[in-house]
């Protein structure tokens, strides 16, 4: 009966769409209205010289995308891999690169779990409600954004308060007993701008244990999300600013079993978790300099129970204060000056508290020296190191780790003025630091920890042609190529953590959109070639194929209809290989006045048993409708 209910309602969408998905789509003359954050300043993606994707509200909208995780996957050269869907921890490659080589944003804050064992971060929470734009910024970044920047950094960047007022309404149910809904105020005048937003999930979920390895217990899930931001201003050239988050989320998961490594079990985790970042903004006359200070903290509190009782917390934080000024002058475009100094800090059941400092300068050069070339070159110099007590009864802290890393990138962004076509290149070096975990933990027979354990290294470059075939058509293609050095990993015979392996990616990146009138459709085509030198064989969960295709259609100015198309080939994981797959939505939308407009998708339609991690379970044929309002 279900299933009759989703054919009648795909029967009324599709309306004779084709199979799809979509990749950001603009011509070439729209690029020069995108203000991107890839250089740590903000100017039109037409000048940029790095490899970036952009995902905007509007197609964050228009896809009726819920969570980060699930736009991103739709991202040329970004893989993402979950435990379990409804709250199962969610990782995010770029290029191959493990999740805990990419840097995590959220409005300029760095909010990686300082708590886990590789500092990676978990997508799994992360409602879309408040988001106005990701930017995924590809490649060794580590000059500008310090560790964690092998792969590439992504930056969510949340909707701000404009000048009059406004609110915003949602509500969605569908499958699984899964109910969403949030709502934004925001809104201003000349000196005071704001935003506050609230969202939530409810869902009693799917196993997430594959069901058809056995397993039929659901794992239920519950989040909720607040955040807001303020600026003030005070005058002209200096203004005041607030940005927080905060989230509470409940997760039911499974446990440890043979054969797949997962079966049913009776454990979840409660966790909490903000963010925020404060300080001012100044500027001179002519906006020939600019710049900010401020401070920055991000927290992450974790309990685990098992059959209701505790068997596992973990607590981890970071704290920075950071300044940067922007100086134009007739002699180089730019000149971008900052530093940042940053303590970490964890603490849980298996460890005591324990403090890790950064301390860094850096510095980012941007000259057009010909009216169609642009250059960039930027250095940094970072110092680190790693304190924790000299036993588990002791308070005394010992110097465990430390290092000093200097990095840099260099970028090229040349117009083809008379073929409407963009060059892009760049090459940088990029460093991770151990994790407070790694530096800390031994086992196993071993009597201290590791003192020589190095930060990972790398290298990359990449190259990429942006090309306008017609007035409605533009074609994207770039290849990259890095090498990571000094990976860390666990050694059971050692007891700790060793330099013990290296990595070697490279790839193609392909996308073509066309739009015209009311109809707009996308494909996105990812090769990735990723390789542990060591084993000689392919890193685990890096599909060496990726295909997206987008339909979109308005069939009249309050009625729209989509179709999207995610194609993943086979992966290699720890306890087997993951087959490939290919998943196929389908969208509408009808807007019922102007404040109020409904919508529905269908997920899943060809109801395809698919992993993204081995022994871990998906969605199956799942439906689910809404209503937006705005006043």
């Amino acid at each position: 009966m279900r299933r009759k209910t989703y054919t009648y309602i795909l029967q009324t969408l599709l309306l004779g769409c084709v199979l799809t998905t979509y990749q950001t789509s603009f011509a070439l003359e729209d690029i020069a209205e995108i203000v991107v954050t890839a250089s740590r300043i903000e100017e039109p993606l037409s000048q940029v010289g790095s490899q970036v994707s952009i995902l905007t509200n509007l197609e964050i909208k228009a896809r009726q995308f819920t969570g980060v995780l699930e736009a991103l996957g739709t991202m040329s050269g970004v893989t993402i891999n979950q435990t379990g869907s409804f709250g199962g921890a969610a990782s995010v490659r770029i290029r191959g690169a493990v999740s805990e080589q990419t840097l995590i944003l959220i409005d300029n804050v760095e909010v990686n779990d300082t708590s886990s064992p590789g500092g990676g971060f978990d997508f799994s929470s992360l409602s879309l409600w408040d988001v106005e734009q990701i930017e995924v910024i590809k490649g060794p970044q580590s000059t500008l954004y310090g560790s964690d920047a092998i792969g590439g950094v992504i930056n969510i960047i949340t909707k701000s308060g404009k000048e009059g007022f406004e609110g915003n309404l949602w509500i969605e149910a569908g499958s699984y007993k899964t109910g969403r809904g949030g709502a934004t105020l925001k809104g201003g005048g000349n000196k005071i701008k704001y935003r506050l937003s609230a969202s939530g999930t409810r869902t009693d979920g799917i196993s997430k244990a594959d069901v058809r390895d056995g397993n039929n217990e659901k794992d239920g899930f519950t989040n909720f999300q607040f955040s807001g931001n303020l600026e003030v201003k005070v005058t002209k050239n200096f203004h005041l600013f607030a940005t927080g988050r905060y989230g509470e989320s409940d997760t039911e998961f499974d446990i440890f079993g043979l054969p797949t490594g997962v079966m049913d079990g009776d454990d979840n985790t409660k966790s909490k978790d903000y963010s925020f970042d404060s300080g001012a903004k100044f500027f001179t006359v002519g906006d020939k300099f600019s710049g900010n200070i401020g401070v920055q903290k991000s927290n992450l509190n974790r309990n685990n129970l098992s059959n209701g009782l505790p068997s596992f917390s973990s607590e981890g934080s970071r704290t920075k204060i950071y300044g940067n000024g922007v100086i134009r002058t007739g002699i180089l475009d730019t000149i971008l000056l900052g530093f940042e100094s940053e303590k970490t800090e964890t603490s849980g059941t298996f460890s005591t508290l324990t403090h890790q400092k950064v301390n860094a300068l850096f510095g980012h050069i941007q000259d057009e020296i010909l009216p169609s070339l642009t250059i960039t070159f930027g250095l940094r110099y970072d110092s680190f190191s790693t304190e924790a007590p000299t036993s588990l009864s002791s308070n005394k802290i010992t110097y465990v780790n430390a290092s000093n890393r200097a990095t840099n990138r260099t970028t090229l962004n040349y117009h083809f003025r008379n073929s409407d076509a963009i060059l892009r290149a760049s090459f940088g070096t990029g460093f991770k630091t151990p994790s407070i975990f790694q530096t800390t933990f031994f086992c196993c027979g071993a009597k201290e920890v590791n003192p020589n354990l190095k930060p990972e290294t790398s290298k990359g470059w990449d190259i990429g042609i942006e090309k306008l075939l017609s007035d409605n058509t533009t074609f994207h293609l770039s290849y990259h190529w890095q090498s990571i050095e000094n990976l860390i990993d666990f050694s059971f015979p050692d007891g700790g953590y060793l330099n013990i392996s290296k990595a070697k990616t490279s790839g193609l990146e392909a996308t073509i959109n066309y739009a015209r009138d009311v109809f707009h459709m996308g494909m996105n085509y990812t090769y990735s070639k990723a390789i542990n030198v060591l084993l000689d064989s392919r890193l685990l969960r890096v599909p060496t194929h990726e295909i997206g295709l987008n339909i979109a259609y308005d069939i009249s100015k309050v009625t729209s209809l989509g179709t999207s198309l995610i194609y993943r080939s086979d992966q290699l994981d720890i306890n087997g290989k993951i087959e490939g797959a290919a998943v196929l939505d389908v969208r509408g939308s009808q807007r019922i006045s102007e404040y109020l407009e409904f919508y529905a998708r269908i997920e899943n339609l060809l109801d395809q048993h698919y992993q993204t991690v081995f022994g871990y379970g998906t969605p199956g044929l799942s439906g689910y409708m809404g209503l937006r309002a705005r006043f």
